[in-house]
């Protein structure tokens, strides 16, 4: 039987045999472990405060499938958020939220408000405390995205792909779109003011991927973001730049083609706030870096976010494949969180080897996320 305590989300009682020392027994041949996550894991996914798609939706809207996602929003009241009432605890490797005071005072600030933003840095030790100023849209609102195109989208259910794909199969429910169809998540996604940006989505292509993107925002020049794969086949991301009234597209590139990745990947693209360059990393791995440059962020604010295709006027073939997660980040992530966020969604065995006891009979909870996803029960 199973049961919920405070530290750990799935309890299991059963019998208990000694496995000997350090040996590990993974959980199938699956490169995951179902809806198993490593702590960080949850910590990652909160940090898209722009736009979290997890792909976990069941509607259908017309025979098309109604993509969920959580979306920043702007405020409506028309009040501010309040300033350093977020208290963010350092345990060593992240910040972690400690107090929310944001909603204490709705008569004059904006109750909607929350704690998104860590501060800035690192902590000085472990147990510092610091504070931050809430922030607007947050938890974002339930946003519904519009199949397109002239392609097929279809839910793949859990667990389905395996006796297909095999090991590098898709686990979890996730969203399979055939060439010419997107979902357009429209618009509302500001990274202007920020000073940096993370994009991010799980895959596993179907057939030949080369020249087509993933997710997008770049309904005309100059390009927010766009995250995909060039006519090499080599995944990259993109931003934008002006000289002189000319466009200039800056890119960052995976070393290989994205034939010779182990799969579901994480593709994920950066705009470091410190140095000011694009950054491409594949599971979990930095494989290209641009020069540093200043973003165009003009029309940002109009532009739509599209999955599986960009918004600008040219023709291009659509993504297809199977996406299982996409995410938006006004937060730059570093080389160690990207690694981190990778780890704790495939390399769970790795977490136990270097973390488990002589006996191999127990496991710190701290390693498991605190609650375990069983919603997707199909």
């Amino acid at each position: 039987m199973a049961s919920i305590n405070a530290n750990l989300g799935l309890t299991i009682h059963g019998n208990v045999n000694y496995v000997g020392e350090k040996e590990i027994l993974p959980s199938g041949i699956n490169r995951e472990f179902g809806y198993w996550r490593g702590s960080y894991n949850k910590d990652a996914t909160n940090k898209f405060n722009k736009l979290y798609m997890p792909l976990e939706g069941t509607g259908l809207y017309s025979g098309s499938p109604v993509v969920k996602s959580l979306k920043d929003e702007p405020n409506v009241s028309g009040l501010t958020c309040m300033a350093d009432s977020c208290t963010w605890l350092w345990d060593g490797a992240s910040w972690t939220l400690y107090t929310n005071l944001c909603g204490s005072d709705p008569i004059n600030f904006d109750a909607t408000c929350g704690c998104t933003v860590p501060p800035d840095g690192v902590g000085n030790f472990p147990g510092d405390i610091a504070s931050a100023d809430c922030t607007s849209g947050v938890g974002g609102s339930s946003a519904d995205g519009d199949s397109a195109g002239d392609g097929f989208a279809v839910w793949q259910r859990a667990g389905t792909l395996e006796p297909q794909i095999g090991k590098e199969a898709v686990q979890e429910r996730s969203l399979f779109l055939a060439e010419r169809s997107n979902v357009n998540l429209g618009s509302g996604v500001t990274l202007g003011g920020s000073k940096g940006f993370t994009i991010y989505s799980k895959i596993l292509p179907s057939g030949d991927i080369s020249d087509t993107v993933i997710l997008a925002q770049h309904k005309e020049n100059p390009a927010q973001f766009v995250l995909g794969c060039d006519f090499d086949g080599k995944y990259y991301v993109r931003s934008d730049r002006t000289i002189s009234g000319k466009n200039i597209a800056n890119y960052a590139r995976s070393e290989k083609s994205y034939q010779e990745y182990r799969y579901p990947a994480h593709v994920v693209g950066v705009f470091a706030s410190g140095d000011s360059t694009l950054k491409l990393y594949v599971n979990g791995k930095k494989e290209g870096e641009s020069s540093a440059f200043t973003r165009d962020t003009t029309g940002g604010n109009n532009s739509n976010v599209v999955l599986g295709k960009r918004g600008f006027a040219l023709s291009e073939r659509g993504f297809t494949g199977w996406v299982d997660e996409a995410g938006v980040s006004s937060q730059s992530f570093s080389d160690e969180e990207v690694q981190k966020f990778y780890d704790h969604t495939f390399n769970l065995t790795k977490i136990l080897e270097t973390t488990s006891p002589p006996t191999g009979a127990a496991l710190d909870a701290r390693y498991f996320s605190n609650s375990f996803d069983a919603r997707d029960k199909d």
